[in-house]
């Protein structure tokens, strides 16, 4: 803590600043200083709630995951788990993540239904 009226870095558990006499109390308890202002005028009020938001991380979307293992087996429906995922994340408005892996699903499930149909002929 620093004295108000010398600058003086004070220790920890001094309650008079060794260099002026100053007391952190004393400003309290008496508002008006030396000219007669009175200092409640230049008090910064404490803040109720901060200025910035918490960042929390986006979830992963549970089901982008499900649609990428689904299509690996079974292409046609994960094809439509990721659709719907891809269309949740969408919507979340960056709530929850899972794009890219939403993307890789599609894909598999593509080439998954596309070996399948070379298979049958």
């Amino acid at each position: 803590m620093f004295c108000l009226e010398c600058g003086q870095v004070l220790p920890v558990k001094e309650r008079v600043c060794p260099r002026c006499g100053w007391s952190p109390r004393e400003r309290v308890a008496n508002p008006p200083d030396k000219e007669g202002t009175n200092l409640s005028s230049f008090m910064i009020p404490a803040r109720t709630e901060p200025d910035f938001k918490i960042f929390s991380p986006p979830k992963v979307s549970g089901l982008a995951v499900t649609g990428l293992i689904v299509s690996i087996f079974i292409g046609i429906v994960g094809l439509v788990i990721c659709l719907i995922a891809k269309s949740q994340i969408d919507k979340s408005n960056g709530q929850l993540a899972g794009g890219r892996i939403v993307t890789i699903g599609i894909v598999v499930a593509c080439i998954n239904m596309f070996l399948g149909l070379l298979l049958a002929l």
